[in-house]
């Protein structure tokens, strides 16, 4: 099932400080990234294959993070780490204790298969099996270490991050800059080399600053002292809108003027640092730090709680403030929403505003598992308030908002017949009394029959005071209480005629 999500975020690779970065699709594009495969095992092809997506197959049991981060390893080019040709120096393989079919697994890799990139044998590799992997038995090893490390029987078969030797050699694999790394922490720091004892010639470095999603990030230059030259071209620092080199620009800077704060519209920021000169500055230091909420102005776009889908982080206070184009409403509508239950929703909360500010209108404080009903504001504003304790974290909430249309007071009315009910980004027709939606939702057609059981009513035919329409067959049910009798009294009669029907006189007829 394609459609399945994997534990593991868009950004795994940033999270285990290597410089590879996996992207979204863009439909255009030649290149594919990996996608699931029908689940029937647990594997994937080494390195690239074809000029398709790259087909991962996530089994049974397989969907946790480390197992997921093992075959994405697969992906970018990585064999089993027990599969080395030098293996026989580190480990012993127990061939007897192996399941039969899976002998394949642990055959050895020949010299010209396979390039270590100079990195020594690594028993903490994501990629290395464990000692009982495909054993025919809990307690039966297939895989010994055969020394100890540090006095110790290595450990082998960890599934819960990248080890020191799998990111430098994916950084040797990839080219990757040989300085600048991946910040995640909520707030943090950074500087050009040997900062402020000035920098070297042909230096290249890259941060990628990833925080949780929903939140942003603020990036202030504290000092800035690069060789100044038209456009920035020799030696500069660049910051962009995303995750890659390609992500939109912000801003490249030289010489020994501070930029203003940047603040990034998503949750990571990529910044570059390139010198070709051999000019002495002092180089450059930056701090950053993750904030939530902000003014918002576009006419449609997401909000979600910091984290989201994962449980949002304790002592949490983040403002939205929306706002549409002018003449127009907000429309809110809850995708998702789960924050900590309480009756008067005391301690977590989404608190939503009709304006601009605190002191604007509550349309509603939010807490507990069901979703809140859509929202429509007075104005083109509306603001949103999201607070944590620091206790109890759920998963949060996830919203779309849009500027609101009103179909309805349009010349056509959205097209309908005789009514028109403006919808929260949306309309429908209904119809007047005694009709009822044609099939293509606009027209209307004479309605007629039902099932009543009110005590008193009247009832027409189709379109009455009209002449009724043709081919309709009308059946009314009249359903008193018991001990109760039904008198049916005839205003107005006029039918075409037929013989041997007689018409009722005007009077009443009674059960």
């Amino acid at each position: 099932d394609t459609g399945r999500s994997i534990p593991v975020s868009p950004s795994w690779s940033a999270q285990m400080r290597t410089a590879i970065l996996y992207s979204p699709t863009d439909p255009a594009a030649r290149d594919h990234p990996p996608e699931l495969a029908p689940p029937s095992r647990c594997c994937s092809y080494v390195g690239r294959r074809g000029g398709g997506p790259q087909a991962i197959s996530i089994g049974k049991n397989c969907d946790k993070f480390g197992i997921v981060v093992h075959e994405l390893g697969h992906v970018i080019g990585f064999w089993h780490e027990h599969t080395r040709p030098d293996r026989d120096r580190h480990v012993s393989i127990v061939r007897e204790n192996i399941q039969p079919g899976q002998e394949y697994n642990f055959l050895k890799m020949e010299v010209q298969e396979v390039e270590s990139l100079g990195e020594t044998y690594d028993f903490d590799s994501i990629m290395h099996y464990a000692r009982n992997t495909f054993s025919r038995g809990i307690f039966l090893d297939t895989i010994v270490p055969k020394y100890e490390v540090n006095g110790v029987k290595p450990s082998i078969g960890q599934r819960t991050r990248l080890s020191k030797g799998d990111i430098a050699q994916a950084r040797k694999l990839y080219k990757c800059p040989a300085c600048g790394e991946t910040l995640q922490d909520s707030t943090g720091n950074f500087s050009s080399p040997e900062y402020p004892n000035g920098y070297s010639a042909h230096m290249h470095c890259v941060w990628r600053i990833s925080v949780t999603p929903g939140e942003k990030i603020i990036l202030n230059f504290t000092s800035m002292d690069l060789y100044r030259s038209r456009l920035c071209w020799y030696d500069y620092v660049e910051v962009r809108d995303g995750f890659w080199r390609k992500a939109p620009l912000r801003g490249r800077f030289c010489g020994g003027k501070l930029p203003e704060p940047i603040v990034s519209t998503d949750s990571r920021l990529w910044v570059e640092f390139r010198s070709s000169s051999n000019w002495v500055g002092k180089g450059f230091f930056a701090v950053y730090e993750a904030i939530c909420g902000g003014d918002v102005k576009k006419d449609n776009g997401h909000i979600q709680s910091p984290n989201y889908p994962d449980d949002y982080r304790p002592s949490k206070v983040c403002i939205w403030r929306i706002q549409v184009s002018e003449g127009f409403h907000v429309g809110l509508t809850f995708q998702s929403f789960e924050i900590e239950r309480h009756d008067s929703c005391a301690y977590d909360y989404l608190e939503v505003r009709d304006g601009h500010s605190e002191s604007s209108n509550l349309i509603g404080r939010y807490c507990g598992y069901e979703k809140p009903d859509d929202i429509k504001s007075t104005s083109s504003r509306l603001w949103l308030k999201f607070v944590s304790d620091g206790s109890i974290n759920k998963a949060g909430f996830a919203v779309n908002f849009f500027k609101e249309v009103d179909e309805c007071s349009r010349p056509n009315r959205g097209g309908c017949e005789q009514r028109c009910l403006n919808t929260l980004g949306s309309y429908k027709c209904s119809c007047d009394p005694g009709y009822e939606l044609a099939p293509d939702k606009r027209r209307c057609e004479a309605a007629c029959g039902g099932f009543l059981t009110k005590l008193n009513g009247s009832i027409t035919s189709p379109g009455w005071p009209k002449e009724y329409p043709p081919n309709k067959n009308c059946i009314w049910q009249l359903v008193a209480p018991t001990q109760y009798r039904i008198s049916l009294q005839f205003d107005f009669f006029e039918t075409e005629g037929n013989d041997g029907v007689s018409s009722p006189e005007r009077g009443s007829l009674q059960s």
